[in-house]
């Protein structure tokens, strides 16, 4: 029982901002296509659109709200 609560838990969702890093992260710094992000993520494609476009949204409102945009 002990060793059960050191275990981290295998199986931890990732954050919604998490998901979004990674989305600019392949899209625009390593150049992958929607189209391959999708395989890589096993997401439909519409799905991985949407999730682009939130991502985009996320990062330039984080911008303005920095001052940088």
């Amino acid at each position: 029982r002990m060793a059960a609560r050191l275990m981290p838990k295998a199986t931890t969702q990732p954050t919604a901002s998490t998901v979004y890093r990674e989305m600019i992260l392949l899209r625009y710094h390593y150049g992958y296509t929607v189209r391959e992000i999708a395989k890589m993520l096993e997401l439909s494609l519409s799905a991985t659109i949407k999730l682009d476009q939130r991502a985009k949204t996320k990062l330039k409102k984080l911008c303005e709200e920095a001052g940088i945009l």
